[in-house]
C-alpha cells in the first residue's frame, strides 16, 4: 500500500515519499535505487543520457538496478538530455517538485578554463531548462559537485542566479544515506570513480515561483487575484500632515477681511465674510478627517496583506499535497 500521502511520509535526507523526484543524468541508477528503496518507487522517474544498449556497455551493474528499479515501480527512461526536457513529452511537468543532478560532467579529463565554460554553459542549460519546462511552485533543483577549487571554477551558484534560481541551501553531501549508491565516472574505463567525500549538495529554488499549470482552476482563480492584490500599490501617505502655510495665511487673511467689513459696512456684512473664510478651527477640524480616513486606509491596507499571506501560504502548502 503506497503511504505517499500518509500522516507521517517516508522520508530519506532532502526527499519524502510525497515527491515527484526526477533523477537526470544517471549513470549506473545506483541513487534512484537508493532514494526508491527508501520511499518506494511509484514517484521516482530515473533518466539516463546514454540510450540503454549503450549505458549496459559503459555501466555493467546497470541491468540489474535497471530491473530492481522497475520492481519497485519506478518510471526508468533513456536517451533524456536535462538540457532539453522539453524533448521528453511522457513528462509529467507539472508534478516534479526535485529534480537531482549528481556531479554533472561533459566527459573528459581536463580542468582547464575551456572545459570550465563547457560545464558553465551545461549547467546553464539544465538551469534553463528547468525554469522552463517544469512548472510545479514548489519546485527545488538539486546538483551536487566536488567542493574542490577546479569545481568552484564552474560557479554554480551564479549560473543559476543568472537563469532564474535562487540557492536556498548548501551543504556537505552525505553519501551514506544513499546506500549502494557509487558515484561514475561520464567514461568510466578511463580511471576510477571520483570521490564523493568532498562534495557539495546545492539545493536551488525559483526567484519568481510560478502556479502549477493544471491545478484546481478555482485555487488558480484565487491566486490570480491574490497575485493582483499584492501587486497593487501600497495606500500613498500625505507628504505634508500639517494645514500649509498658505492655508494658515488665507486663514488670517479672511479674518482680518472680516473685521474690516464688520467696521465698515456693520455687523450682517462681517457675519457673511466670515461664513465665507473657514476658520483656522474648521480647517483643523477637516484636515484631522482626513488622517482619520487615511489611518483607516492604511489599517484595511495591512489587514488585506495579512490575509493575503495566510491565504498563499495555505495555495502552496494545499499544492504541495498534491
Amino acid at each position: 500500500m503506497d503511504d505517499s500521502f500518509g500522516v507521517n511520509p517516508r522520508t530519506l535526507g532532502p526527499y519524502t515519499s510525497r515527491q515527484t523526484i526526477l533523477f537526470v543524468g544517471e549513470a549506473d541508477f545506483t541513487l534512484a535505487r537508493a532514494v526508491a528503496n527508501a520511499l518506494g518507487g511509484e514517484r521516482i522517474i530515473a533518466t539516463s543520457l546514454e540510450p540503454f544498449g549503450e549505458l549496459c556497455k559503459k555501466y555493467s551493474k546497470a541491468p540489474v538496478v535497471i530491473s530492481h528499479l522497475k520492481t519497485l515501480k519506478a518510471t526508468v527512461v533513456h536517451g533524456v538530455d536535462a538540457t532539453r526536457l522539453h524533448a521528453f513529452p511522457q513528462l509529467p511537468r507539472s508534478a516534479i517538485m526535485r529534480v537531482v543532478f549528481f556531479f554533472p560532467h561533459v566527459g573528459g579529463g581536463s580542468l582547464q578554463s575551456e572545459c570550465a565554460q563547457e560545464h558553465q554553459t551545461l549547467l546553464r542549460e539544465f538551469f534553463r531548462s528547468c525554469r522552463d519546462d517544469l512548472t510545479h511552485p514548489a519546485l527545488e533543483v538539486h546538483v551536487a559537485l566536488r567542493n574542490t577549487v577546479a569545481y568552484r571554477q564552474w560557479g554554480i551558484a551564479d549560473v543559476a542566479e543568472a537563469e532564474g534560481w535562487s540557492l536556498k541551501r548548501s551543504q556537505k553531501l552525505d553519501t551514506s544515506i544513499f546506500p549502494g549508491y557509487t558515484p561514475q565516472r561520464t567514461h568510466p574505463h578511463a580511471r576510477a570513480a571520483p570521490d564523493a567525500n568532498d562534495a557539495t549538495l546545492s539545493m536551488f529554488v525559483r526567484a519568481n515561483p510560478r502556479p502549477v499549470a493544471n491545478a484546481d482552476p478555482n485555487m488558480l482563480t484565487m491566486l490570480s487575484c491574490l497575485e493582483e492584490t499584492r501587486r497593487s500599490k501600497p495606500t500613498a501617505l500625505p507628504t505634508n500632515t500639517r494645514p500649509r502655510r498658505e492655508e494658515k495665511e488665507k486663514a488670517v487673511a479672511g479674518v482680518e477681511v472680516a473685521g474690516e467689513a464688520e467696521r465698515e459696512e456693520g455687523p450682517g456684512r462681517a457675519s457673511l465674510a466670515k461664513a465665507s473664510s473657514p476658520t483656522l478651527e474648521d480647517k483643523a477640524a477637516q484636515h484631522e478627517q482626513r488622517e482619520t480616513v487615511l489611518q483607516r486606509a492604511i489599517l484595511r491596507d495591512i489587514l488585506r496583506r495579512r490575509r493575503y499571506r495566510r491565504k498563499r501560504a495555505h495555495f502552496y502548502a494545499h499544492l504541495v499535497h498534491l
